[in-house]
């Protein structure tokens, strides 16, 4: 699979397609508009070519480094309302002391 940002292609020509689908049109100082040109396969660039290459895509290493994420934050949670918990029981001590008086 190849990415391309954040999303994933099944081919390198849904990839490429995708990624010059993104370019923007311009305009050069004399006047003339650039653009990219799809002729069959080949994807072209004001008259050049155009050869991409891209990162490789797996989702499931994906879902995996967002599982990791989301159990530290879960963990540091966990950590912050174990604490509370604890310094509100350490406050109310003092008060449990006095009512046996």
């Amino acid at each position: 699979m190849y990415r391309v940002g954040r999303h994933c292609f099944a081919t390198i020509e849904a990839a490429t397609d995708y990624q010059m689908s993104l370019v923007v049109p311009t305009v050069t100082a004399d006047g003339s508009l650039v653009h990219p040109v799809k002729q069959g396969d080949t994807w072209t660039h004001a008259g050049q070519p155009v050869h991409l290459s891209f990162g490789t895509c797996d989702p499931q290493a994906d879902l995996a480094a967002g599982m990791q994420v989301a159990g530290i934050i879960i963990m540091l949670f966990a950590v912050a309302w174990s604490f509370r918990f604890l310094m509100r029981f350490i406050q109310t001590l003092p008060e449990r002391g006095n009512e046996s008086d």
